[in-house]
C-alpha cells in the first residue's frame, strides 16, 4: 500500500488579561481641538478607556500623540472606534507609541486604553484631538480576505465614494503603501470591488490596502490594512492541511496526560489505497498578559485512532511573546486510512482558566 505525509499549520494563543478594581470608562464630548493624557495602572483594561466623540456626527476624529509608552513585554495599547475599547481597532501595540502617525475614526468616536499585567507600568500618553470633515473622495473599508492558497487570495471591499475604480497594493508585514514604490509587484488598479492577488509566497504574512480613484489626480486616503498568512506549499506526496478557525485559546486546566479541553481540530482524508505514513506540524504559540514562553505546553494527537506524540513540547524564555514550533517525521498516527482527525492540544502553567 502506497504511504502519504501529512504537514499540518495551526496557530494557538495564549490569552491572559486581568481585570481587577472598580474602573469606569470615561466619555468625553469633545469640542475639538484639544488636548489630553493618559496614564494607566497595573490591571487597566478596555474599562478603563478614554472615549472622544465629535460633535457633528458626520466629522472624523483624530489622536496624534506626543509621548507615551507601556511596558514592552507585558503591556499593549489600543486605539478603537467604539466607546470603551469596543469596535474596529486602528492601531495596538506595545513600548512607544508613534507620535508622526495620526489615528483616526470614521465612526464619530475613539477611544484609547491600555491591556496592563500587574507588575511594571509606562510612562503617561499625552495626544492632541482633532476633528475634520470627510473627505470628498471617502475611503473603502478595510478588504475582507478569503479563499487563501499558498500563492493567491482573494478579496472584497465597500466603495464609500461612488467610485468605479480602485488600487489595491499589498506586501509583507510591514508594508506601507504611502512610502512603498508601487509597481505591478505590489498594486494593481481594479475595475471591481471583487477581486483577487496573485503570485504571493507561501507561508509568508502580508498586508493588503485599497484606495478610491474618484477622478484624474483624486484619490482617497488609504484603506485600514487587512493582514492574512498564504497557505503551506504541500510537497508532493503529501496532503497538507491547515487550521482555519483563528486563535485559538490556551488550556489552563492542560496536563501532559489528558491535553485540553479546547484543542484546534484538523481533518484530513487519506486516498482510498493508501496509508499515513508521517506527519509534519508547524505552529505558532503566543505568551501575552504577563504569561511566559516557557510556560506553554503542547503535543499533537490524533482522535481517529486514539494516538498522540509521546513527548510534550515546551517553550523557552522568561518573556511574553510568540515561538514558533517545528516538527517532522512524526509517526503515531503511521498507518492510518479514511478520514483522520488530530488535534492540537496547546496549554500554559500560568494564569486562570
Amino acid at each position: 500500500m502506497n504511504r502519504l505525509s501529512l504537514f499540518l499549520k495551526i496557530t494557538a494563543v495564549i490569552f491572559l488579561t486581568f481585570f481587577l478594581g472598580n474602573l469606569n470608562i470615561i466619555a468625553q464630548a469633545t469640542v475639538c481641538p484639544t488636548t489630553s493624557s493618559y496614564t494607566y495602572d497595573n490591571y487597566y483594561g478596555p474599562s478603563d478607556a478614554v472615549d472622544f466623540v465629535v460633535a457633528n456626527p458626520t466629522d472624523l476624529i483624530t489622536m496624534t500623540f506626543t509621548s507615551g509608552s507601556t511596558e514592552s513585554c507585558c503591556d499593549d495599547w489600543y486605539i478603537t472606534d467604539g466607546a470603551g475599547g469596543t469596535g474596529n481597532i486602528i492601531a495596538s501595540g506595545s513600548g512607544s507609541i508613534s507620535t508622526s502617525t495620526p489615528y483616526t475614526s470614521t465612526t464619530g468616536t475613539i477611544s484609547f486604553y491600555v491591556d496592563a499585567d500587574g507588575s511594571v507600568t509606562g510612562s503617561t500618553f499625552n495626544f492632541s484631538v482633532t476633528c475634520s470633515s470627510p473627505a470628498t473622495c471617502a475611503a473603502p473599508t478595510t478588504p475582507i480576505v478569503s479563499g487563501i492558497t499558498e500563492s493567491t487570495v482573494d478579496y472584497t471591499f465597500t466603495d464609500n465614494a461612488s467610485a468605479s475604480q480602485w488600487q489595491i497594493a499589498w506586501g509583507t508585514t510591514g508594508f506601507d503603501p504611502t512610502t512603498a514604490t508601487l509597481d505591478a509587484t505590489n498594486s494593481s488598479i481594479e475595475n471591481s470591488t471583487n477581486t483577487g492577488i496573485s503570485g504571493l509566497t507561501s507561508e509568508t504574512d502580508y498586508v493588503v490596502y485599497v484606495r478610491a480613484i474618484c477622478g484624474a489626480g483624486d484619490t482617497s486616503d488609504w484603506s485600514s490594512a487587512e493582514s492574512f498568512t498564504t497557505a503551506i506549499a504541500c510537497p508532493a506526496g503529501a496532503i497538507c492541511a491547515s487550521y482555519t478557525g483563528g486563535q485559538t485559546s490556551t488550556d489552563y486546566s492542560f496536563s501532559s496526560s489528558t491535553g485540553s479541553s479546547c484543542p484546534s481540530s484538523v481533518s484530513v482524508t487519506i486516498p482510498s489505497g493508501y496509508q499515513l505514513d508521517s506527519v509534519s506540524i508547524d505552529y505558532e504559540m503566543v505568551a501575552q498578559g504577563g504569561g511566559w514562553k516557557s510556560e506553554q505546553r503542547s503535543f499533537l494527537g490524533c482522535s481517529s485512532l486514539g494516538t498522540r506524540e509521546v513527548s510534550t513540547y515546551s517553550g523557552s524564555g522568561s518573556s511574553g511573546g510568540a515561538q514558533s514550533y517545528s516538527r517532522s517525521g512524526l509517526t503515531f498516527a503511521q498507518g492510518g486510512t479514511g478520514t483522520l482527525n488530530f488535534e492540537l492540544h496547546a496549554g500554559r502553567t500560568y494564569g486562570g482558566s
